[in-house]
């Protein structure tokens, strides 16, 4: 009886990928997302000293882009981590990098805003 209910079962083919070759293309700009609008930059130690404000994360970042663009992505790593503000630490840029070291705070007592601030 097995013999009557057998189907052919066709090998799949796996396809190997060279381990350094990337699919899809890298964009040398930054695009922040949408809610970065409220994520503010504001100076460490005002975060620091501020009791509604809790560290989420000490990041250092390296980028081959420009300084504009490594700060989007730092908000929009803020915004991945729970975070509403960044500050920098650190910052240089070194030949075709920028590096930057920065911390996500949580802050609790923060009124969101926009960056720039609307005209009324």
């Amino acid at each position: 009886m097995s013999a009557c209910n057998t189907i052919p079962a066709s090998t799949p083919q796996i396809t190997v990928l060279d381990n350094n070759a990337t699919i899809g293309g890298i964009s040398d700009g930054s695009y922040p997302l949408e809610a970065t609008k409220f994520v503010s930059l504001h100076a460490d130690r005002s975060l620091r000293l501020n009791r509604t404000c809790t560290q989420v994360l000490r990041l250092n970042l390296v980028q081959r882009k420009g300084y504009q663009d490594t700060i989007i992505e730092l908000k929009n790593r803020a915004i991945l981590m729970g975070g509403n503000s960044v500050s920098l630490v650190s910052w240089r840029e070194q030949g075709s990098r920028t590096i930057l070291l920065g911390n996500i705070y949580m802050c609790k007592g923060k009124s969101f805003h926009i960056h720039p601030h609307p005209q009324v």
